[in-house]
Parts: C-alpha cells; sequence; structure tokens
C-alpha cells in the first residue's frame, strides 16, 4: 500500500504492557512533516517535522470497537510546508503511531488560499481499553462533522436549535415565539379584557346598568357629597345669614 499507518515497535510493546498491567496508555499529540523517509515500526523521528501539536479528537471507531479514530487538525495561521508523513505521539512523547500521507500542500496564512487541514488516522489497536483517550480541551477546535454530528432540534424532552417565529396563532411546539409575538399577545389580551368590561357594565341587568346611569349623571364623581357641600357654602355665608334668627322669626 502506498498509504498507510502502523503502530511503531515501541507502540505495539508499550499497548501489550498496558494490557497485561490494567493500566492505561496515552495518546496526546500528532505531527506532521514533508520528509521522504521509508515509514516502518522502527520510526520515532519523522524525515522533517513540520508542525507538532496536541490531537484535537480521538474516539473509539463506533463502527468498529477494535479501532480508534484520532483527528488532528492543522490551523489556519500555520503553513508553508508540504505533508507527506505523520505521527501519533503518547503521553511520554515515544511515537506510537506513523503514517505515510498522500502528498498535500499546506498553504501559508500569506498565500490567500490557507485555510484548516484535517488528518484523520484510523488504529487498530485490538483492545481499546488500554489506550486512554486524551484531548485537551483548551485547545481543541470543533471541525465541522464534529459541530454537525451535534446539532439537533430541540422538541419538549431534549435541548436544541429552534426556529424563530412572530405568529401569534401558531399551535406549533417545535417553534419559539419572539419578543415581538409575546408583545403582540399581550396588547390584544388586554384590548380584550377591555373590551369585555365594558360590555359587561353597559348590559349589565337593571341594577348594575342604573348605578352606571347615576355614576354618569354624577359626572363620574367619586366625592359627589363634598363636592356639593363645598358649592353650597361657596353660595352661603355663616356671617350674613343666621339660621337661628331666620327660623324663630317663622314661629
Amino acid at each position: 500500500m502506498d498509504f498507510f499507518t502502523l503502530l511503531t515497535t515501541i507502540g505495539i510493546q508499550k499497548l501489550a504492557a498496558a494490557v497485561s498491567s490494567g493500566t492505561t496508555l496515552g495518546l496526546t499529540q500528532f505531527a506532521v512533516g514533508s520528509g521522504a523517509i521509508p515509514i516502518d515500526e522502527t520510526v520515532q523521528a519523522l524525515g522533517t517535522e513540520e508542525f507538532r501539536a496536541a490531537i484535537n479528537d480521538i474516539r473509539i471507531d463506533p463502527l468498529d470497537a477494535t479501532q480508534i479514530i484520532v483527528e488532528a487538525l492543522i490551523p489556519q495561521e500555520v503553513g508553508g510546508f508540504t505533508i507527506t508523513e505523520a505521527a501519533i505521539i503518547d503521553d511520554a512523547g515515544a511515537f506510537f503511531a506513523v503514517s505515510r500521507v498522500p502528498t498535500s500542500t499546506k498553504a501559508a496564512p500569506e498565500s490567500g488560499a490557507a485555510g484548516e487541514m484535517i488528518i484523520k488516522f484510523i488504529l487498530t489497536v485490538g483492545n481499546t481499553s488500554a489506550v486512554q483517550l486524551i484531548v485537551d480541551n483548551t485547545t481543541v477546535t470543533a471541525t465541522r462533522e464534529y459541530v454537525d454530528s451535534k446539532i439537533v432540534d430541540a422538541s419538549l424532552t431534549q435541548k436544541g436549535i429552534v426556529q424563530l417565529s412572530s405568529a401569534v396563532d401558531s399551535a406549533s411546539e417545535s417553534l419559539a415565539a419572539t419578543p415581538k409575538a409575546v408583545s403582540d399577545v399581550r396588547l390584544q389580551l388586554l384590548a380584550t379584557i377591555a373590551t369585555e368590561v365594558a360590555t359587561l357594565v353597559d348590559a349589565a341587568p337593571g341594577a348594575l346598568d342604573t348605578l352606571n346611569e347615576l355614576a354618569a349623571a354624577l359626572g363620574n364623581d367619586p366625592n359627589f357629597a363634598t363636592s356639593v357641600i363645598n358649592t353650597l357654602a361657596s353660595k352661603v355665608s355663616a356671617t350674613t345669614f343666621n339660621f337661628e334668627t331666620y327660623f324663630m322669626g317663622q314661629l
């Protein structure tokens, strides 16, 4: 095969030791290079290493429990070299696996053609329980494949993405109301309540309707009695009219 990934001799030995001792082996980094050296089980250094970084994602293959998928991401700001070789590195700095990859160019940032590059390795290790899947979350960049796998529509039982709607008469349980929709419903409700109250008062039975008419006749003045007394007081002065003299003269 022209292109392949294989475990190194050291990788095989460490994996066997982890299985027999019940411990785990951590895979933490990857490296890519532009060298042309033969790739075999003895390799512990790339021909010409160009870039090394933390593994972006590592997981057990959901279709084959004996395989581990390792995802390496080279960011947009890194480039200006060709990639022909790669390696997976354990937490002790040893090459666990090496790979001959199709020749590809990682464009320099200033070239105008720069972008992220993802290299995916599939390692057949047999006993995946002996491999510790270590990912530094502070350096992980979400790939489109990962994001797409995590995006789901929201429902009554799970979180997710929802579509907004300003409709005020929708019966949908998959759309979320916008602030405008909430405000429109509130205004409609207040208008309906005001109309219903007015209708209730004006169309009430005789006694209630009479009270409404009396209130209108009194100018809807809640202090009508006080207003009448104050008006009378302003018309008659106690110094010019003596109630006792007036009434005694009538006897």
